[in-house]
């Protein structure tokens, strides 16, 4: 929607280049999510009669801007919600590698006391999945 209005105002106001910079629109689009986001929210919200008179011409009225203001409300919380989970999931795989860390050390000094207790009985250690040098 946004792609749709951005191209309709660049048209319209082409000759005008401090309205293409009021709107954010003078010029491409940035890739990165959070400038883009940024960039299309200045879009809406700088958004005023004038400049919604003059989009009228190419069918843009005071509906679309509103439609675009609500999904751009919709792409924020999206967002919001996303690097939360990406968080939760960072912190989560934090702990699975501190619970890995602890459960190697105990393994070590599980297959160490393994090794000697076992020293006469090789099949039995080849049994815990480890094979003795011999």
């Amino acid at each position: 929607m946004y792609k749709k209005h951005h191209k309709k105002a660049k048209v319209v106001f082409r000759k005008t280049p401090e309205v293409l910079k009021k709107l954010g629109i003078h010029g491409s689009v940035p890739v990165a999510s959070t400038n883009k986001i940024e960039t299309i929210r200045t879009f809406y919200k700088d958004m005023d009669e004038d400049t919604l008179q003059k989009l009228a011409i190419l069918k843009t009225g005071q509906a679309d801007i509103t439609t675009g203001n609500l999904q751009l409300q919709k792409v924020e919380k999206a967002r919001a919600k996303y690097l939360k989970e990406v968080g939760e999931s960072q912190d989560v795989t934090k702990q699975k590698d501190a619970a890995f860390a602890k459960i190697d050390d105990w393994m070590r000094d599980f297959y160490v006391v393994a090794n000697i207790a076992l020293e006469d009985q090789p099949q039995l250690m080849e049994a815990l999945g480890r094979k003795r040098k011999r």
